[in-house]
């Protein structure tokens, strides 16, 4: 493996080029606290990056998910399930996610990469900083083609223990949540943020709760695209801004020894709030176009707060605005 790590003063990250620049771990340096979280299967999955004629599954989303370490990946072209477009398969989560990108330069605090798809005629080109307290992620999404093409965009960020525990708060701009069939115990619907009635239940969708869940939605209707999770007991917190081409929603995806069965079995402790481009994914849903030979820019800013104090916005230059 070619990981590589870009330190600040306050902060190091580590990305591995060679499966989707993913994000793999980031650390709080001054006191060691790892913010990403991992899955309960990560020996394996790191034994698969050195051995991937050992991959279990076939399908896309059960290999995607057998390769997954936890941390944060970038979905695209397609995010969720795998899709047929323009004839071609896109693969759960997209080529993206998993393909090996070209490491263009590196230095202390930063890094430059880019990928060129086979599944799609599109080129995204990343710059990866560090400022302090601040990591930075611009994208450009080119469309190498002379016909329009479509694509899914999600920054997929999954933060575990010890940021995550009963009772971390979630602040955000969004005024709706939006809950598809496995937000239980809401039915499918839309809903005021953050406290959702529905059937005489009333659901604080803002606190991990003490007792296990599993819940999947999406954020929508923002004031402003933020959003920050803060631990009050540890201090700690994150502020995530974004700004771009059609990202209008974040997913909220929090597996909390919530399922049961495959592939978790009660074992995983991840929340992960997701800025995208979609509400929900799947084939049906909305894609981004690119006009012939178009581009896109993107930019995701998260920043390490005090988790004792309220955010009330944040913008994606990293501005923080809290509550007196």
């Amino acid at each position: 493996m070619n990981d590589i790590t870009l330190e600040s003063d306050e902060l190091a990250v580590t990305l591995d080029p060679d499966r989707g620049a993913e994000f793999t771990s980031l650390r709080v340096r001054r006191s060691g606290t790892e913010l990403l979280g991992r899955t309960p299967w990560l020996p394996r999955a790191l034994r698969l990056r050195t051995r991937p004629s050992q991959l279990f599954h076939p399908d896309s989303e059960s290999a995607w998910l057998e390769g997954y370490r936890g941390g944060w990946q970038t979905l695209f072209p397609n995010a969720g399930p795998a899709s047929a477009v323009a004839g071609a398969q896109q693969g759960f989560h997209g080529e993206a996610s998993v393909a090996s990108w070209q490491l263009e330069h590196v230095a202390r605090t930063e890094a430059q990469l880019a990928i060129e798809l086979f599944t799609a005629p599109l080129r995204l080109d990343r710059h990866v900083r560090l400022d302090g307290g601040v990591l930075r992620v611009n994208d450009t999404v080119r469309n190498l083609a002379g016909v329009e093409t479509s694509y899914d965009y999600v920054h997929h960020p999954a933060f575990g223990a010890p940021l995550i525990s009963p009772g971390t708060q979630v602040d955000t701009g969004a005024r709706t949540f939006v809950a598809p069939d496995r937000a239980a115990p809401l039915p499918a619907g839309r809903y005021a943020w953050p406290a959702a009635s529905a059937a005489g239940i009333t659901v604080d969708l803002s606190v991990a709760p003490e007792q296990p869940l599993a819940r999947y939605g999406w954020l929508a209707d923002f004031d402003a695209p933020w959003y920050a999770i803060r631990n009050v007991n540890l201090d700690l917190g994150v502020a995530v801004a974004w700004a771009g081409h059609g990202m209008d929603y974040a997913w909220l995806w929090q597996e909390l020894h919530g399922t049961p069965g495959f592939p978790w079995f009660g074992r995983a402790y991840l929340m992960a709030v997701e800025p995208a481009t979609t509400g929900g994914s799947g084939p049906d849903l909305q894609r981004q176009t690119l006009p012939p030979h178009g581009q896109a820019d993107y930019a995701v800013t998260l920043a390490v707060i005090p988790g004792r104090q309220r955010v009330q916005s944040m913008s994606v230059d990293g501005t923080l605005h809290t509550l007196s």
